[in-house]
């Protein structure tokens, strides 16, 4: 048998990676004594060794007084069984007749009671010595298995952390330097590495083996470099020399295996990289702000997104863990919030709502929220919800951050908001259905530009905000009569869109408007949209007299009132009224809207679609059908074309 060289003992123990090639390493070397003139050399053990040795007796031991225990408790369940089954037999034939039951001797019934007694206290040493029996077999196995595992040389399956796995692996390619070698995993190791991975879907452990293999990359790539232009320069060196086999073939020769083992080692990563990026999904390549980006276009087109079962970031949420950690850590999504606040009788139906608003608004972190609280109490019920203790945390919690609000509240609570500081509130709507709200004296919203009114009970004409700044008014208001649409309509030179609910002049009203001449005209340059919605027979049409509309494109005129429940016919029709506004504006008035306006006169329909030429829309609605004629619309498709 060849002895072993120390760089070769040392070579062995460096590469070997399991307890069972340490351990075969170490048989080698203690035996390898049997050649003429060798002796044994003499050696303490070091504290290592006698650890080993302690733990080695300790488990002994443990296996020994396990052993012994377990025999005894077998021993020990046997015998109470064999036992109580003589004490059953003995007590079927010592029972009493129940016949005789008076005439039964006291001996009998001691015997009875006797036997009985120690039936009982066998059959539950038998219970108990097979329970402790058991504990101490599965004790055994597991034991078992763990000195498998340790002979074997193999980690549990799961590893303790995602990082062990890919710690297991830079050990084995990456750290070792070029001159102890680049130990490599054998085909079955591997695939069964491999196999790790792809069944547990360890998708992490391969980006960081990833990662780290791309380090160890680059690492060798800068050590081969320098290696290079060392031998570049040698050989360079080499040329002009008389004799260069004595000066520069020794040094050549150790570059040339240094930078072959280099190579090998940087072959070896290149491969286990290769391995590494072809279990990577494809899905897993695509950035979280991606995924966040796509989420985000697929909310609802609506400006408050309900909280349902089709609610968006709750459908993601559900598919995998990487999703839901996006779209927790994605605050836009996040940032519209309905409340549907329930009724006193519905509070089981949906129990903790308070805390899944909080839950929402920590989620949207810092970003704009639109906020909407609906609210639809039981008409007459004396139960109502304590708004009081609610809202205050969520107007302190959305106030800074609020961009729409749109509220369906008590008078109490709205209140609320409009005390608050609202510097980024861009559109708020506001609803009742039974009671009036009481205007605030200011809304402190600098960004305002749309206000809707969205309720007959309220008076927008009493509300003080800054007029100035909307962009666009919507409200079904039951007291703006003409004067005080004409006056509400010059406090808002830049309205885009406008749509009201006009009635006809009211001398009664707590706000009485100066009265405005005829020739006093509001000339609204930016209006593209107006639309005005009036009663069954009620003449408002004063109020397009009072106004130039300079870049209207859009018109609609509603009848509140079904034609059904109609008293009469419209005395008015508007077609003299639009005709002298846009004669006036000298506007391109491109869609009109009729609704539920009745009767139709198809021959001033017609004499309004030829003196209008720039229109190319007409909608002429009742009760939802289309009336307008087909002569009509075609006049207007081939406009349109």
């Amino acid at each position: 048998m060849k002895r072993l060289s120390y760089a070769q003992t040392f070579d062995i123990q460096t590469t070997s990676s399991s307890p069972r090639r340490r351990k075969s390493f170490h048989a080698l070397t203690e035996a390898d004594t049997d050649f003429p003139g060798v002796t044994k050399p003499i050696r303490k053990r070091t504290q290592k060794e006698q650890d080993e040795v302690d733990e080695e007796a300790r488990r002994k031991a443990t296996k020994d007084l396990v052993g012994s225990w377990n025999d005894r408790l077998q021993l020990i369940s046997l015998i109470t069984t064999f036992l109580a089954s003589v004490e059953a037999g003995l007590l079927q034939v010592t029972a009493p007749d129940p016949d005789d039951a008076g005439t039964t001797e006291i001996l009998i019934n001691a015997s009875n009671a006797c036997i009985l007694s120690a039936l009982i206290i066998h059959l539950h040493a038998s219970f108990i010595s097979f329970v402790g029996a058991f504990f101490l077999v599965r004790f055994k196995v597991k034991e078992a298995k763990k000195e498998e595992e340790k002979v074997e040389g193999t980690e549990p399956s799961y590893p303790q952390s995602k990082g062990s796995v890919l710690l297991d692996m830079a050990a084995k390619h990456i750290t070792n330097s070029p001159e102890t070698g680049s130990p490599q995993f054998g085909n079955h190791e591997l695939n069964s590495y491999l196999n790790f991975l792809l069944m547990h879907d360890q998708q992490e452990v391969i980006k960081e083996a990833i990662t780290s293999y791309e380090a160890a990359l680059k690492r060798v790539d800068d050590e081969i470099l320098p290696l290079q232009q060392s031998l570049t320069a040698l050989l360079h060196g080499r040329e002009g020399t008389i004799n260069p086999v004595s000066a520069y073939e020794p040094k050549i020769r150790l570059l040339k295996a240094h930078l072959s083992s280099m190579a090998d080692e940087r072959s070896d990563i290149q491969h286990l990289l290769a391995v590494h990026k072809s279990l990577v999904s494809s899905i897993h390549l695509v950035p979280p702000e991606v995924w966040a980006h796509i989420f985000i276009l697929c909310l609802p087109d609506t400006r408050y997104i309900p909280w349902d079962s089709n609610f968006s970031p709750f459908i993601f949420g559900r598919v995998c863990w990487r999703w839901r950690a996006i779209v927790l850590s994605t605050p836009k999504l996040w940032a519209s919030i309905s409340l549907l606040i329930p009724s006193p009788s519905e509070k089981d139906r949906r129990p903790g709502w308070i805390p899944l608003v909080h839950a929402f608004l920590n989620r949207s972190a810092t970003v704009p929220v639109s906020l909407e609280i609906t609210w639809h109490p039981v008409k007459y019920s004396r139960d109502e919800v304590n708004f009081e203790d609610i809202l205050p945390d969520i107007v302190l919690c959305t106030s800074p951050r609020l961009r729409h609000l749109s509220l369906s509240l008590p008078d109490s609570c709205v209140r609320m908001f409009w005390d608050a500081t609202m510097p980024l509130l861009e559109t708020f709507s506001l609803r009742n259905e039974y009671k009036e709200i009481s205007p605030p004296t200011s809304i402190n919203a600098p960004r305002l530009h749309s206000a809707t009114f969205d309720s007959i009970y309220l008076q927008p004409i009493e509300w003080h905000f800054s007029w100035s700044t909307l962009t666009e008014f919507i409200s079904k208001s039951c007291y703006l009569d003409v004067q005080r649409a004409v006056h509400l309509l010059s406090w808002c030179p830049r309205l885009e869109r406008c749509r009201m609910r006009i009635i006809p002049n009211r001398v009664d009203a707590p706000f009485s408007p100066p009265p405005i001449g005829l020739d006093e005209k509001i000339v609204m340059k930016s209006l593209k949209s107006f639309g005005i919605i009036i009663g069954s027979n009620e003449n408002v049409f004063a109020l397009l007299d009072a106004l130039n509309l300079p870049v209207l494109e859009e018109m609609e005129i509603s009848c509140a009132t079904a034609i059904s429940v109609a008293s009469g016919r419209m005395r008015i029709w508007p077609k003299p009224y639009i005709l002298a506004l846009l004669s006036r504006s000298k506007c391109r008035l491109r869609k009109l809207v009729f609704s539920n306006i009745y009767p139709l006169y198809e021959v001033e329909l017609r004499d309004l679609v030829e003196r209008v030429p720039s229109l190319e829309g007409f909608d002429v609605l009742l009760e939802g059908r289309d009336a307008l004629q087909h002569d009509i619309a075609e006049i207007l498709h081939r406009r349109k074309s």
